[in-house]
């Protein structure tokens, strides 16, 4: 029973493959060209009490 399912199945998928009516492939906009589009900072603190160090990484885009 499981073989006739699952030959059933590979052949509805192989029919579907090739009789398939192929779709447009939408066509990409370039990106535009800014000068500036985003940062990466990195910020190091230091607690002047204990001593420890806590680093900071920011990464913002522009809109």
């Amino acid at each position: 029973m499981n073989a006739i399912l699952l030959g059933a199945a590979s052949l509805g998928s192989l029919i579907a493959i090739f009789t398939a009516q192929p779709e447009a492939k939408p066509t990409a906009e370039p990106a535009q060209l800014t000068e500036d589009v985003g940062a990466m900072t990195h910020d190091t603190l230091v607690d002047p009490r204990t001593g420890e160090r806590t680093e900071i990484s920011v990464i913002s885009f522009a809109d």
